[in-house]
Formats: C-alpha cells, sequence, structure tokens
C-alpha cells in the first residue's frame, strides 16, 4: 500500500488508462470471437443445408425418371425379385440388393451416393440415419438420436447445434417420403427387395 503513495499521481493515471485499455481490448476480442464462431456456424450450417438441398433434386429428378418408364422397371424388378428368390435374412438381402443394377437407380441411393462422393471435399462428413434403419449401420444412437426424437416431437425438418465433443456441427435434415417412394415401397407387407415395410 505504502509503495502505491510513492508513486507519482501522473503514473497512477497512466496505469489506469493501460488496465482499461487492456481490459477493454479483451472484452472486444472475446467478443468478436464469439461473433467469428456464429458466422462461421452460420456458413456451415448453410452450406449444409445447400448440399441437402441438392441431395433432395437429385432424389426427385431420379424420381422423375421413374415416374415417367424412362427407367426399364418391369427388367429391374424382375431382376431384384430372381435376386431375393429363397433369401429370408435382411442382411443377405442388403448385401445382393447392393449388387443389383436397381440398386444404384433408387432415387434416394442415387440421392445419398452423390453426397458421399462429394462430401470429403467440403469438409463434412455424411451419414444416413433412423431410429428403425433397414441396415443396421444406419442406425441412429447417442445423440443422433436424442436430436431425431427432438425433431420429430417438436415438427422440425432440420436442426443443427455445435458438437464441442467433435468440434462440429452437427446438421441433421429429415428426408421426406415422396410419390415416387411408392413405386417401391407401396402397398403390401414387402417391399420389391423382400424387406418388411416400415
Amino acid at each position: 500500500m505504502r509503495a502505491l503513495r510513492n508513486i507519482n499521481f501522473g503514473t497512477k493515471i497512466v496505469a489506469i488508462v493501460i488496465t482499461v485499455f487492456v481490459f477493454t481490448i479483451a472484452i472486444t476480442l472475446v467478443l468478436a470471437g464469439n461473433q467469428i464462431n456464429r458466422q462461421a456456424m452460420l456458413g456451415i450450417t448453410q452450406q449444409a443445408a445447400g448440399v441437402s438441398a441438392v441431395a433432395e433434386e437429385i432424389r426427385d429428378s431420379v424420381s422423375t425418371l421413374w415416374e415417367d418408364g424412362i427407367v426399364d422397371q418391369e427388367s429391374l424388378f424382375a431382376e431384384a425379385q430372381k435376386a431375393m428368390q429363397g433369401v429370408t435374412n435382411n442382411a443377405e438381402r442388403l448385401r445382393i440388393a447392393g449388387n443389383l443394377k436397381m440398386y444404384e437407380a433408387i432415387p434416394i441411393v442415387a440421392s445419398w451416393q452423390s453426397i458421399e462422393k462429394n462430401a470429403g471435399e467440403l469438409g463434412f462428413e455424411f451419414k444416413v440415419i433412423s431410429t428403425t434403419p433397414r441396415n443396421p449401420r444406419n442406425l441412429a444412437e447417442g445423440r443422433e438420436a436424442e436430436v431425431l426424437e427432438m425433431m420429430s416431437q417438436q415438427g422440425l425438418t432440420s436442426y443443427h447445434e455445435i458438437d464441442k465433443d467433435l468440434n462440429a456441427v452437427r446438421f441433421v435434415r429429415l428426408i421426406n417420403v415422396q410419390e415416387g417412394c411408392l413405386l417401391c415401397h407401396g402397398n403390401g407387407e414387402t417391399d420389391v427387395l423382400g424387406f418388411e415395410m416400415e
């Protein structure tokens, strides 16, 4: 305390001004950092929304090919039914389905394959998730399952958040069933590949 009394008044004023200046800069840097993080999240979210919009457009375009009869449905369905004869195990069904000509012509498959091919270049990790998937690798677990449940309860079609543990932005968008989906997933207890209807 005595040392402060020995400092002249001008030095005390300079010390106070420097302290206020440093404190102001520190607060400004923190606020600017938060703003930069918000802007980055917004940019990433908008980019992810754009990618998913393109994916929906791909799905819709391929679906139109099916609806307009441009895709030879009879031949593809016949190939699928022949390949699936006697197959009762869903894991085997999935393995066989992935090798059929029909598989890559399925609108939603064409859509997600396009995203998967380009996601890495954009710095994204792309996943198809569901609470009731045909393919076990698509089972939503942990936070993914929580997000899907929350979206269902709140009627949301898309959702984003920062996952601090992964140091990533999580963007989830629902895929709506289109009329074209019903060509394979229409009426009955099983679809064209023999999977039980969801």
